[in-house]
């Protein structure tokens, strides 16, 4: 009898296990088909500011009256984009950017065309820094990994709106005679492992800062600025920490896999994929560690990277919007939506971005799995960013989730 038992388990009970075991690393893959965990209750507001009707910029001047009117709406309620003793129109002692500062805009091109950041903003946005008006003295660095490829230098793949799409973010940079602007290519660096500038390593590369893929960029500007993200400006003795800012600078648009890309999804072009154990195959449980743990490291790879080096202010371009693709956004293909948000908190922008512009638009296109830009429902987006505010939370940083923990503020241009 025995001897039938364990030939009908061999038969029918093992196999079923198996598939069960199947089942469940299947569902655990898929984060869509799990309910909604709740979101931590922190008190307060996150202030998002929205701007809608962003005109077309003119090409004759570097400014971009869209961010200007951003700055203008952050400022009249009370976080002014410069740092200086008195008050002036877009200023105050507290204020955002100091005349010393070294700021770093994280943009996003990985992609050509209207999946990457505007150019046009990224040039408004250099006038204006250059503009403080205690007098800039401080040092202007547009940086991105876009891991396998770039567009930092297009001839025609550009988010801009000149007839000939040819503004790319080199081009821009180069145009500006203040010799303390430039680009650094991470993706250059990013198969470089490297030690600290106090280990006595002054090499450009990648820091190891956990278990793979832990790490950070730590690179010398075109002026001889020595920088860690996650320390500071090496002046060959001490790390200065307050003097380096970064500006988070992403392009809201769906994504085939992770719903939505904005704010917290751009650190994903501040770490290198290729320094530290990087197996081929790697790339789909680098994105998975977005939302789940993966070797040793608990989910929400992104909030980790973003705890060493907190964005000081994250503007999101919402010009150009694609409903349905992050790398497919060509310039047909993607509506003019003309609106720019902003605000310190990553986890809020993105909760607000996503609710109120890009999953209306997506279900209103009909777009393939639009729900997955839903953070209220059981998707990818709300898993992966209630994993970035719990690693962002423990490193002592505000992030708000949810509509009633988000203080918009809208004005149409």
């Amino acid at each position: 009898m025995g001897g039938a038992a364990a030939l009908l388990a061999s038969f029918f009970l093992e196999p079923t296990a198996r598939l069960w075991r199947k089942v469940y690393e299947y569902y655990w893959r898929q984060p869509y088909l799990k309910f909604p965990r709740p979101a931590p209750e922190i008190p307060g507001q996150s202030t998002v500011f929205h701007t809608t009707g962003v005109p077309v910029p003119d090409w004759d001047t570097p400014y971009h009256r869209g961010l200007d009117a951003l700055l203008t709406l952050m400022a009249q309620n009370g976080l002014p984009f410069y740092k200086t003793d008195g008050t002036a129109p877009l200023a105050g002692p507290g204020g955002l950017i100091a005349p010393t500062d070294v700021v770093l805009l994280k943009i996003s091109s990985q992609w050509p065309e209207r999946g990457m950041t505007s150019t046009d903003l990224v040039r408004g946005l250099i006038q204006r820094l250059l503009d403080h008006p205690a007098g800039f003295s401080g040092e202007i660095v547009v940086v991105e990994n876009g891991q396998t490829q770039d567009y930092l230098d297009s001839a025609d793949q550009n988010n801009d709106e000149s007839p000939g799409h040819g503004g790319s973010v080199q081009g821009i940079v180069d145009s500006f005679s203040f010799d303390r602007v430039s680009v650094f290519n991470w993706r250059l660096m990013g198969q470089t492992a490297v030690d600290e500038f106090e280990a006595g390593d002054d090499r450009d590369g990648y820091v190891l800062a956990g278990e793979y893929p832990i790490n950070y960029p730590k690179f010398t500007t075109a002026q001889g600025t020595r920088i860690s993200l996650k320390r500071g400006i090496w002046d060959g003795r001490t790390y200065d920490d307050s003097r380096l800012k970064l500006i988070n600078l992403p392009v809201l648009k769906a994504h085939v896999f992770m719903g939505t890309t904005g704010a917290v999804k751009n650190y994903a072009g501040v770490v290198s994929r290729f320094v530290g154990e990087y197996e081929p195959g790697d790339d789909w449980d680098f994105h998975a560690n977005f939302y789940r743990s993966w070797k040793g490291n608990p989910a929400g790879l992104l909030g980790t990277l973003m705890a060493m080096r907190f964005p000081t202010v994250t503007i999101m371009d919402a010009t150009y919007v694609n409903p349905h693709s992050n790398w497919a956004a060509g310039f047909d293909q993607t509506p003019r939506v003309g609106m720019l948000l902003a605000g310190t908190d990553p986890v809020a922008l993105d909760y607000y971005a996503s609710k109120t512009v890009l999953l209306p638009m997506r279900q209103a296109a009909k777009a393939d799995k639009a729900v997955w830009s839903d953070p209220d429902a059981a998707s990818v987006f709300r898993h992966y960013l209630l994993a970035s505010q719990a690693r962002l939370l423990e490193a002592g940083y505000t992030a708000r989730f949810g509509q009633q923990a988000i203080l918009p503020i809208t004005k149409r241009i």
